[in-house]
C-alpha cells in the first residue's frame, strides 16, 4: 500500500485474505459443512490480524502459543497418573517462558521501560533498494575431456547390458485379460443371476484393485516362488476388477447397503459381496441351520467338502461367530485347509458371512501369524523411512527453488516462456489424466455423502493441488533455465548431449537394476495396474510417467547441479564440501529397499560414488544432457511395462510413453542450449 498508493484498501483486502487462509488452515479437522471452521475462526482471525497491524508478529504468535498451550494442556490436570505433577509443572513453566523473557529484559535494563513508536507497524518503512553488485563471472568450464566423451558411451552401454541382465520382465501376478465393459457385464449377469435388479438411483462404480498386501508378503518369504504360484488364485488374490454396486440417494441408513463382484483376470467371478445396513430385518438362524447354510455355500462355492464328528472333509472349522442386529442375526463361520496349504507356518482359510439367512459373503485367504505381521512391521519401518526422507529432499529442493525463482523473476533473470510452457503441459496432463481416470477417483466415493458434493470437493481439491504443483514446478524450471542458459556451460553439440544423455541414463539403471537385485526380494513383482482402471488405459499409461518420471526429477536435478556450479564456481572451489553434498544426494536419492536395508545400501552407496564421479567429469560440462539421461531411465522402465503387458493397452500405452518421453526430452535438451531467453 505505502508503494502502490491507496493503502488503506491494500490491508483491508490482506485482512480478508489473512482470515479465510488461517480458518481454512484449521479446516482438515472433520466438520460439517466444510466450511465450518473458516466460519468458526473468524473472530480468531480478526484479533491476530489487529495484533498484528498495530503490535507486530511477535504478540500474535505469543498469543497463539499460549492459547494452544492451554487448550491442549487441559487434559494433563484432569489426570491422577503417576507423574502427572511433574507434566503440569513443565506446562506452566513452558507456557509462561514469554513472560520470562519480559522479566529478564526488566532485569537488565533496571527499570519499566516503553516500546519506542519504531518498534511497531506503522512506523515501518520500505527499506531503499540496495545498489546491485554485479557477481564476478564463473570461469568457463571449457569442454569435457576427449577420454571421458570417448568412455561415456561405452559406460552406457555396459549399463544397458546389466539393465537386461538383471531386470525381470514377467510380472508374478496373471495378465488382467478383460477390460472395464467386459467386467461390468460379469458382474449385471451374476446379479442377474441371484435374482437381483439395481435400477436408479443404484449407480455401477469400478476400478481394478491390485491387492499386494501383507499375505502375499508373508508367503512370498516363507514358501518362496513355488508355494506363492501355488497358492495364488486360491488362497491369495490375483488382481481383479471390482463393480461396486452404491446409491447416494434416499434414506442415509439404507444407503450403506451395497454389492461389491470381484472379476477375475480372465472374466469369471471371484467373490460376491452383499452389505447390509445394521437396521435391516431378516432371520434370525440358530447356529446348526446356519453352519449347514455356510458349508453348503463353501461346497458349491470351491467344490471342498467340511469335516465333522460323523463326516470326513477337507476343511475344518476353526470360528463360529454370531452378530445380534435389531431384527436379524448375522452369522460368520471360519474354516481351515490343511491339505491345500504348502507351509508350516500360517493358515489357508475359508471366510463364509451369513446375513439373516443370505450368504453375504465367501471368500478365501492366508492368515498370517499375529507375531509375523509385527516382524513385517518392523522391517517396513527403515524402507518407509528411507522413502519419506527422499521425498521430504526432493520436496525441500524444489520449495527453495520456488523461493529464490520468485525472486529472480522480480529481478527479470527468469524465462517466462519455460514457466509458462511447464505450467500448461503439467495443467493439460493433470486435466486429461483426471477425465481419463475418473472412473477410480469415484469408485471410492462414501455413500453417507451426497455424490455431487464429494465430487465438488474433490475437484476443488485437484484443482488447487494440480494448479499449486504446476505454478511451483514452473517456476523451478523458468529460473534454472534461464541460470543455465546464462552459464553456457554445455561445449557439445546437440547430438553430442544426445548421446551422453542416453548413455548416462543407461549407466544409471543398469547400475540401480544390478545393485537391486542383492539379497532376496521381500515381495512378488507385480506389473503397475494403476492406469488399468481408465476409460482409456493407453492414453493414461502415455500421459502417467510424464510428470513423476521427466519434469520432476530433471527440474530437481537441474535445481542442484546449477546451484551447486554457482556455489563452486564451475567447480573451482569448495569441492570437498560439495563433494559430500554430492555423495549425500546419491544416498538419499539412489538407493533402493525391495529387498531389505543390505540392498538399499548398496545401491545408496554406488549412486553416490556415481554421481561424485559424474559431476565434475561429464555433467559440469554440459547439464543439458539431463532430461534425455532422465527420460533414457523412464523410457526402460517403460519397456520393462511394455514386455510384462499387464492389462489390455499396456503394450500401446507403453510404447506410446516411450515416444512421449523421448520427444519431450529432446526438446527440453534444445530449449536448454538456446543462447536467447
Amino acid at each position: 500500500g505505502k508503494k502502490y498508493g491507496n493503502q488503506r484498501a491494500w490491508i483491508i483486502g490482506a485482512f480478508v485474505v489473512q482470515a479465510l487462509v488461517f480458518g481454512a488452515g484449521h479446516a482438515p479437522y472433520p466438520t460439517m459443512p466444510a466450511y465450518a471452521r473458516v466460519v468458526e475462526l473468524i473472530i480468531p482471525s480478526i484479533i491476530f490480524g489487529l495484533l498484528y497491524l498495530y503490535f507486530g508478529l511477535l504478540p500474535a504468535i505469543v498469543m497463539h502459543y499460549a492459547f494452544d498451550a492451554v487448550l491442549i494442556g487441559m487434559p494433563l490436570f484432569t489426570t491422577s497418573a503417576p507423574g502427572s505433577w511433574f507434566d503440569r509443572t513443565m506446562l506452566i513453566l513452558l507456557t509462561l517462558v514469554p513472560l520470562g523473557v519480559v522479566l529478564v529484559a526488566r532485569f537488565r535494563g533496571g527499570r519499566w521501560t516503553s516500546i519506542s513508536a519504531g518498534e511497531l507497524n506503522e512506523a515501518w518503512e520500505p527499506a531503499p533498494v540496495a545498489e546491485s553488485v554485479e557477481e564476478a563471472a564463473a570461469p568457463a568450464v571449457g569442454a569435457m575431456a576427449a577420454t571421458t566423451a570417448r568412455l561415456v558411451p561405452v559406460a552406457g552401454v555396459v549399463g544397458l547390458i546389466l539393465w537386461i541382465t538383471f531386470t525381470g520382465f514377467s510380472s508374478d501376478a496373471p495378465r488382467l485379460e478383460v477390460g472395464r465393459g467386459e467386467a461390468i457385464a460379469v458382474a449385471q449377469q451374476a446379479l442377474g443371476e441371484r435374482g437381483i435388479e439395481l435400477p436408479p438411483p443404484w449407480r455401477p462404480l469400478s476400478s481394478v484393485i491390485s491387492p499386494l498386501y501383507i499375505e502375499h508378503r508373508f508367503v512370498w518369504q516363507e514358501g518362496g516362488p513355488e508355494a506363492y504360484e501355488q497358492l495364488l488364485g486360491t488362497y491369495l488374490t490375483p488382481p481383479f476388477w471390482e463393480a461396486r454396486y452404491v446409491r447416494f440417494e434416499g434414506d442415509v441408513a439404507e444407503r450403506a447397503e451395497e454389492f461389491r463382484l470381484s472379476v477375475d483376470t480372465d472374466g469369471s467371478l471371484q467373490r460376491f459381496w452383499h452389505r447390509l445396513p445394521e437396521a435391516r430385518p431378516g432371520a434370525d438362524l440358530p447356529e446348526d441351520e446356519a453352519r449347514a447354510l455356510a458349508q453348503a455355500a463353501v461346497r458349491e462355492r470351491f467344490g471342498l467338502e467340511v469335516g465333522d464328528a460323523n463326516t470326513d472333509g477337507r476343511l475344518t472349522e476353526i470360528s463360529a461367530e454370531s452378530a445380534k442386529h435389531p431384527d436379524r442375526r448375522d452369522w460368520t463361520f471360519t474354516f481351515e485347509d490343511e491339505e491345500g496349504y504348502p507351509l508350516e507356518t500360517g493358515a489357508a482359510r475359508v471366510h463364509v458371512r451369513i446375513a439373516g439367512d443370505e450368504v453375504a459373503d465367501i471368500t478365501r485367504f492366508v492368515h498370517v501369524p499375529e507375531e509375523w505381521e509385527r516382524e513385517d512391521r518392523n522391517r517396513q519401518v527403515v524402507p518407509q523411512v528411507l522413502g519419506i526422507a527422499g521425498i521430504i529432499l526432493i520436496v525441500l529442493v524444489l520449495v527453495t527453488g520456488v523461493i529464490f525463482g520468485i525472486i529472480a523473476w522480480t529481478r527479470k533473470k527468469f524465462s517466462i516462456v519455460a514457466f509458462l510452457v511447464t505450467m500448461l503441459v503439467l495443467l493439460l496432463s493433470s486435466i486429461l489424466t483426471t477425465a481419463n481416470n475418473w472412473p477410480t477417483f469415484v469408485s471410492a466415493l462414501d455413500t453417507s455423502q451426497p455424490f455431487l458434493f464429494q465430487v465438488i470437493i474433490l475437484l476443488a481439491g485437484m484443482a488447487i493441488a494440480f494448479s499449486l504443483i504446476a505454478v511451483a514446478v514452473g517456476i523451478v524450471v523458468g529460473w534454472v533455465h534461464r541460470m543455465q542458459l546464462d552459464s553456457g556451460a554445455q561445449s557439445s553439440t546437440l547430438l553430442q548431449s544426445v548421446i551422453v544423455g542416453v548413455s548416462l541414463g543407461a549407466l544409471v539403471a543398469g547400475l540401480r537394476a544390478a545393485t537391486g537385485s542383492f539379497g532376496t526380494a521381500l515381495a512378488p513383482e507385480w506389473a503397475g495396474l494403476a492406469d488399468a482402471s481408465a476409460y482409456l488405459p493407453a492414453l493414461s499409461t502415455a500421459l502417467s510417467p510424464l510428470f513423476p518420471s521427466l519434469i520432476t526429477p530433471v527440474a530437481f536435478l537441474l535445481l542442484t547441479f546449477v546451484a551447486i556450479g554457482h556455489w563452486t564456481r564451475g567447480w573451482t572451489r569448495n569441492q570437498a564440501a560439495f563433494s559430500i553434498v554430492l555423495v549425500a544426494l546419491g544416498l538419499a536419492l539412489g538407493g533402493t529397499a525391495t529387498s531389505g536395508v543390505t540392498a538399499w545400501l548398496i545401491s545408496a552407496v554406488a549412486s553416490g560414488i556415481l554421481l561424485l564421479v559424474l559431476y565434475p567429469y561429464v555433467l559440469r560440462f554440459d547439464l543439458t544432457v539431463i532430461p534425455v539421461g532422465v527420460a533414457t531411465m523412464g523410457i526402460l522402465a517403460q519397456a520393462r511395462q511394455v514386455a510384462m503387458n499387464a492389462y489390455p493397452g499396456a503394450a500401446l500405452g507403453g510404447i506410446l510413453a516411450m515416444i512421449l518421453l523421448a520427444a519431450a526430452s529432446v526438446f527440453w535438451t534444445m530449449k536448454l542450449r538456446r543462447t536467447e531467453v
